[in-house]
């Protein structure tokens, strides 16, 4: 069973200018889910992928092992073994529902075309993958509010988070929320549109939280790793569920104050407070730029007159991992 704390309307922005304001927004909406539950001892080759539950203890001086909330990786099977453990306490395994909208426009587009829902969802699935979480996917039509309200209650049943490719209108979440509200379900779904990341939409169907993004391939990655990412690790248990940034300096053209874009890294610092340097990826449509590119960068204002570091850097190794 889900363990919701209540969740609050997001304040209302048009724009995040400053590294304190995007804290406070990832803060917000992973603040909407509480991590699942633990469960009974598993063997230690299915734990792998998972989150500890509670802490495990050197058998020598009873000293951390691997603090709780920390991923069970493959190279900490040996370390684990060597304690002659053979059996630990881990969370289930998050799972997240990818709702596709379909709608006349997206259905007029091939589905191997950059601007299909079905490349997104397909991104998606792969994130969520890397981060140790499983998906339950489902399409519906974007134009019918009963429609969306019964692949959100069916998906309710399975996950612990849906993530929706595509923008719910207003019409259509009504008619959602006078089904679901028929159900028992409350539905209450907000608008938070900012920039630099663009626009989402924030829900609750139950005790369930929803986030929906943009049909558009590089807005809703980019909307994905800054956002949906801190509240699949908060839902894992993770300790560090939402990463400190980066620095970097870009080599070459600078983006626009208070804008994002996909970047290589041309040289890494060694120290992660030190600064990265960054390139431009030499390609100019959304799926070949994510593939080839190294992490998320964001030009705040605050950094703008940095003289070392000029953007800050989301790496996919550590947002993704």
């Amino acid at each position: 069973m889900r363990r919701r704390t209540t969740s609050s309307p997001i304040a209302p922005t048009n724009q995040i200018a400053t590294l304190g304001r995007l804290v406070e927004f990832q803060q917000a909406i992973a603040g909407r889910g509480e991590p699942v539950p633990s469960t009974l001892p598993v063997p230690l080759r299915a734990a792998v992928g998972r989150t500890l539950a509670r802490p495990l203890l050197r058998s020598h001086d009873r000293g951390v092992l691997l603090d709780a909330g920390t991923p069970v990786l493959a190279r900490h099977v040996a370390l684990i073994a060597q304690e002659g453990v053979h059996e630990i306490h881990v969370r289930e395994k998050v799972r997240v529902g990818i709702l596709t909208l379909e709608s006349a426009a997206a259905a007029a587009v091939p589905a191997a075309q950059p601007g299909s829902p079905a490349i997104v969802a397909a991104l998606l699935r792969s994130a969520v993958g890397e981060l140790g979480a499983r998906t339950v996917e489902q399409s519906c039509t974007a134009h019918c509010g009963r429609a969306v309200a019964h692949a959100l209650e069916a998906l309710r049943a399975d996950c612990d988070l849906v993530v929706v490719v595509g923008f719910i209108a207003p019409a259509q979440a009504t008619a959602a929320a006078t089904t679901l509200a028929a159900r028992g379900l409350e539905w209450v779904l907000q608008d938070v549109r900012m920039r630099p990341l663009g626009a989402l939409q924030v829900a609750d169907c139950g005790d369930m939280p929803v986030v929906a993004l943009s049909h558009d391939l590089g807005a809703a990655f980019a909307s994905f790793v800054a956002f949906v990412t801190p509240l699949i690790r908060r839902l894992q248990g993770r300790t560090q569920w939402l990463p400190d940034p980066e620095f970097a300096k870009i080599e070459g053209p600078m983006p626009y104050r208070n804008a994002w874009g996909f970047f290589c890294v041309k040289e890494s610092a060694s120290d992660p407070l030190a600064t990265h340097r960054l390139q431009h990826t030499k390609r100019r449509d959304s799926a070949a730029a994510i593939a080839e590119s190294s992490g998320l960068a964001w030009r705040p204002l605050d950094l703008s007159l940095h003289r070392d570091s000029n953007v800050a850097f989301y790496p996919f190794h550590r947002w993704l991992a």
